[in-house]
C-alpha cells in the first residue's frame, strides 16, 4: 500500500485484515493476562525486637542502617564516618504506653534511640 500521508501511519488500520484481527486479539490476551513479577532483594537487614513484660512483641524494627557521623578532627578539619548498626546490638525500649514508645539499641560505645509517637 502507498500512502498519501506519513502521518497517517498507523500499523494496524494500515494492515490487511488478518493482521489487525490478530493484532487485536493480541491485545486483549495481553490487556486480561494477569502479570505477576519476583525481585529478589539482595538487602540484608537486621531484625530487632522489643518485648512487652508479657512477652509479646511490641516493636518489631528490620533495618539495614548506617548513622552518618560528622565531625571536627583535632586540627579543626571536618571529617565523617559510617558506623553500621551490628546485628548484635542489645535491644531495650519502653511500650507500656500504647501511644508513646521506645527502642534503644545499645553497642560498643554507641547508643542510637528511636522514639514512636501515635
Amino acid at each position: 500500500k502507498r500512502l498519501s500521508d506519513e502521518s497517517s501511519l498507523d500499523p494496524v488500520s494500515n494492515a490487511d485484515d488478518e493482521t489487525q484481527r490478530s493484532v487485536r486479539k493480541s491485545a486483549v490476551l495481553y490487556n486480561k493476562a494477569e502479570i505477576t513479577t519476583t525481585t529478589q532483594s539482595n538487602i540484608v537487614a537486621s531484625l530487632f525486637r522489643l518485648n512487652e513484660e508479657e512477652g509479646n512483641t511490641c516493636i518489631l524494627l528490620r533495618v539495614d542502617a548506617v548513622i552518618e557521623v560528622k565531625f571536627k578532627t583535632k586540627l579543626g578539619s571536618e571529617d565523617q564516618t559510617d558506623l553500621y548498626v551490628p546485628d548484635d546490638a542489645e535491644v531495650t525500649g519502653d511500650c507500656s504506653n500504647e501511644d508513646d514508645a521506645t527502642l534503644i539499641l545499645k553497642w560498643k560505645n554507641f547508643v542510637f534511640t528511636w522514639y514512636f509517637t501515635k
